[in-house]
């Protein structure tokens, strides 16, 4: 059988088209006015704290400020936040740090968010009429098969990875080369993928965090430190493999981005 994707850019859509022995299998269109935020992460500041919420409003550099709840903090936050202000004083990320105590999942957010602190978070749902976006300060950075979780020495498996010897094989493999202080989330992608190709992408999303963590002062804030790809690539991403044997490209930017990542999924495919 043989697979194929065309994809076609133009001004106002990107279309997406998977074929099977050329008959039309699969068709995803998006508009490229669309904004795409979620996955975003920003070096962010606290405008208001509201108790009977238990939530605070963040001021991310939107329209509209964005909505953190105190059960979206996540265990981290005390770390994660020690860690800014040791960043911010040294104006470079430690090179050893020590996780705080992991926050209590029933406390009040006033205890530990105030007015003007800054705070590292992410859009998990978008703005939606005249509601700002929803944020997290639990931190990931996904991949093709994997999500790193900074702060975090947590390994965890897609649940769709049913084959125990696999998942084995996968537990191993992480605990083997996964350095202290990040955990992952392996996701169904990683099935049967081999270890070189899941220690490079380890690695990738590895410095792609450290960039980040040198990326961060107190000017300009807020400060978008991580712009998560649009939909069509998000899309691509999760479905690109060395499998397809031929992918049509009308854009160039596309192309040179898909080159790229088939260089580490399929070194030996043909590249023009």
């Amino acid at each position: 059988m043989k697979n194929e994707i065309v994809i076609k850019s133009s001004a106002d859509t990107t279309q997406i088209a998977f074929l099977e022995d050329q008959r039309l299998v699969e068709f995803v269109e998006e508009q490229n006015e669309l904004s795409f935020s979620i996955g975003n992460i920003y070096l962010a500041k606290v405008k208001r704290v509201v108790p009977g919420l238990n939530a605070a409003f963040v001021n991310i550099g939107h329209d509209r400020d964005g909505f953190l709840h105190y059960q979206d903090l996540g265990s981290q936050f005390l770390t994660i936040k020690r860690f800014l202000q040791k960043t911010f004083v040294n104006n470079s990320p430690p090179d050893k740090f020590k996780k705080n105590k992991d926050l209590s999942k029933n406390g009040s957010i006033e205890d530990v968010v105030k007015i003007g602190d800054f705070l590292m978070v992410q859009i998990v749902k978008e703005p939606i009429s005249t509601k700002g976006p929803r944020l997290t300060s639990e931190i990931s950075i996904a991949g093709r098969n994997m999500i790193l979780i900074p702060f975090s020495n947590e390994i965890f498996l897609s649940q769709k990875i049913t084959n125990k010897e696999e998942r084995l094989r996968l537990q191993k493999l992480m605990k083997s080369i996964k350095p202290d202080g990040f955990g992952v989330i392996l996701r169904t992608l990683s099935e049967g993928t081999s270890a070189a190709t899941i220690d490079q992408e380890l690695k990738d999303l590895i410095e792609k965090w450290k960039q980040v963590t040198f990326s961060i002062n107190r000017t300009n804030v807020p400060k978008l430190l991580i712009n998560e790809i649009d939909r069509t690539r998000a899309y691509l991403r999760d479905i690109l493999n060395p499998s397809f044997d031929n992918i049509y490209v009308n854009n160039e930017n596309t192309f040179q981005e898909i080159k790229e990542y088939l260089t580490i999924i399929g070194p030996k495919k043909k590249l023009y």
